[in-house]
């Protein structure tokens, strides 16, 4: 049961009825190694959710902005989950510490549900960068009344999220899970969990990189609209007095923007290793190696870029962030 562009099925295999785990092997430093730098991530996700509850849930700050907060918060979780889902399906099997198990196991729905996991929490973290886009126009254009029209786009946005990759993996119902050996420069034993007998045979490498280009484009879009009225509006702020506020709008208009381009690696990293794929499957079988450092460039990016960036992370006393009541838009969170 061989197909060149997916590699070889082991489940039942014979020829993986022997094989041995082997800790000491590249394949496990690639896969394990990055929890040098994905634990301080998880400090700092925590610290990140602190702020919000003790914002929102604690209502220490009126005027905390937690429409902006909360994109940003469900996106975390969004980028958790594909990591989560994520070590399950490609970097531990990648070590060997599955070959054995999925050799014994028959193509099964299990092994689908985790793969679609992966999927669903891939499309999710496509979606919130647009969302957070929309969130920081409407306080741009809509200074005055953000809080509650943000509020009611959030309200049909965030279920609408949670949904639009179910339809997306309607084709999967069918299908059953896998585990697929991985090709050169991977060692014989290194494996992936992939599925078989989706409806019609349909993949989903083809409908992530669609996405990741639709949803990439539309956010370049929004955000080169945000650009251009903020650059107006720095025009006209630079000709008045440049009061404690004033500035520290400033800094939270940088901090946003960054976190922005920081959320924009979720679509570099699908067009870059699943076209390669669709492209050139020689070639990708050797971008493979560096893909868990590609997907979790945001997972730990727009974490560190907000905490580290924002005024609403520091202890001094005037870091409260306070919505700005006169025409120009309070650019706080």
């Amino acid at each position: 049961m061989v197909n060149r562009e997916l590699g070889l099925v082991i489940n039942g295999n014979s020829n993986y009825s022997n094989y041995t785990f082997d800790p000491l092997t590249f394949s496990c430093l690639l896969s394990f190694g990055p929890l040098i730098y994905i634990i301080p991530t998880f400090v700092v996700i925590i610290r990140v959710i602190r702020t919000f509850y003790r914002n929102i849930i604690g209502k220490k700050d009126k005027n905390f902005n937690r429409n902006v907060f909360t994109v940003l918060v469900l996106s975390n979780f969004s980028s958790l989950g594909f990591f989560f889902s994520d070590l399950i399906v490609i970097r531990a099997p990648s070590t060997g510490i599955m070959t054995s198990w999925c050799y014994r196991q028959e193509p099964n729905r299990f092994l689908n549900i985790v793969f679609q996991a992966q999927a669903y929490f891939n499309y999710c973290t496509m979606l919130y960068p647009v969302l957070f886009s929309v969130v920081r126009l409407v306080i741009t254009y809509v200074p005055n009344r953000h809080d509650e029209v943000n509020a009611k786009i959030l309200k049909f946005a965030i279920p609408a999220i949670q949904i639009y990759p179910l339809l997306l993996l309607l084709h999967m119902i069918p299908a059953l899970g896998v585990c697929r050996q991985h090709s050169s420069p991977y060692s014989f034993g290194a494996v992936y969990v992939h599925f078989i007998n989706s409806w019609r045979g349909i993949m989903n490498a083809p409908i992530t990189v669609i996405n990741s280009a639709v949803w990439l484009t539309t956010c370049l879009i929004l955000n080169f609209i945000l650009y251009r009225k903020l650059r107006k509006l720095k025009t006209v702020s630079l000709s008045q007095s440049q009061t404690h506020q004033n500035i520290r709008n400033r800094i939270i208009e940088v901090s946003l923007s960054l976190t922005t381009l920081a959320m924009l690696f979720a679509y570099a990293t699908n067009l870059v290793f699943l076209g390669s794929f669709m492209i050139d499957y020689d070639i990708a079988t050797y971008l493979v190696v560096f893909r868990p450092f590609g997907y979790d460039l945001e997972l730990c990016v727009v974490p560190w870029v907000f905490y580290l960036t924002h005024p609403a992370f520091r202890k001094k006393s005037d870091s409260r962030i306070v919505v700005n009541s006169n025409r120009k838009p309070p650019l706080s969170v």
